[in-house]
């Protein structure tokens, strides 16, 4: 129970003649308190809509920010729709964002994220190797982990899913003394086997990377199969190209990594990069050829019926 001031209490004593029908003890009416119980909800309804209005029908707003581009008697104010749905595209590819300024549909274009996936997007782009740019797949990782002040527990030091360097700067860019050119042995062809590769190699090394499968990254094969994971088949196929490309790496395909291999080609170092595996716990009839793991639907084309259970309530259990 709160306290009356003097006033208050004055004023709750006044006859009803004297004091307007329906407000409270603070003076506030009902459509105020109903405001100040709900502004946040208001809020969130209010803002897309000066978002589309702002983008949509303000030709100057919309040219610096949204890609918009003006055309006289063309739709409200003049203005004609240009971004947004071209939003992936103008994100990662050089060639398009060209298009866009030469044919005057933009001021200029921001790329945001794909800096951190690449910092040498602008020189790959220059020197026309556009097909060499690390894609950033979108994981969210640069700004799920050092985020501040987003992230109630921040690390304060970003990391990115297809670029390690990232977050590790002084580690990578240092000058370092000259190494002994040794030759090493790569057992697996996946993203970190190919990353490991490409390091190596571009510090002088001989590479020698063996995949026993006929094409590298094979466990990431299901992804070609899902149309919202394309991001990632872009950056397999950016990586792959510059694994082919790199001088120093010798890409043996449908090659297993054993024994007599290693003795006859005596590295100097041996990387395992083999891939995971992921974790069964020992549940009862996990057995039973009724129940398979999340990527054998894609890798056996295997199809479900209408009853079915799902255990793991991850990322991928929940897509």
């Amino acid at each position: 129970m709160g306290t009356y001031t003097e006033k208050q209490r004055n004023d709750s004593e006044e006859p009803m003649g004297k004091r307007d029908v329906g407000r409270d003890i603070n003076g506030r009416s009902p459509l105020q308190r109903h405001f100040r119980r709900y502004w946040q909800l208001y809020l969130m309804m209010v803002v897309p809509v000066v978002y589309f209005i702002v983008f949509k029908y303000i030709p100057m707003i919309g040219n610096v920010l949204a890609f918009r581009k003006y055309r006289p008697g063309k739709g409200i104010f003049g203005t004609e729709w240009v971004g947004f749905r071209y939003f992936k595209r103008f994100f990662e590819d050089p060639a398009f964002m060209d298009s866009v300024l030469e044919e005057k549909k933009a001021d200029f274009v921001v790329v945001g994220r794909q800096f951190i996936a690449d910092p040498d997007w602008p020189k790959k782009a220059k020197r026309g190797n556009a097909d060499e740019i690390s894609k950033c797949i979108r994981c969210e990782t640069c700004i799920s982990a050092g985020f501040i002040p987003h992230v109630p527990f921040s690390s304060g030091v970003l990391r990115c899913s297809v670029n390690p360097k990232w977050g590790r700067e002084y580690e990578n860019t240092r000058k370092e003394e000259p190494v002994e050119k040794k030759k090493i042995l790569i057992a697996g062809g996946g993203p970190a086997g190919m990353e490991a590769a490409l390091t190596a190699a571009q510090r002088g090394h001989e590479v020698i990377l063996c995949e026993k499968n006929d094409h590298l990254a094979g466990n990431l094969d299901y992804s070609k199969q899902i149309e919202f994971k394309k991001d990632i088949v872009e950056f397999l196929k950016s990586m792959v190209i510059r694994v082919q490309r790199e001088k120093n790496i010798d890409l043996r395909l449908d090659t297993e990594v054993n024994e007599e291999l290693i003795k006859q080609e005596k590295p100097d170092v041996v990387m395992v990069a083999c891939g995971s595996e992921p974790i069964i716990p020992p549940i009862p009839g996990l057995d039973k050829p009724m129940v398979h793991h999340i990527t054998d639907l894609y890798k056996k084309h295997i199809s479900v019926g209408e009853k079915i259970v799902i255990i793991g309530g991850g990322l991928a259990g929940c897509e």
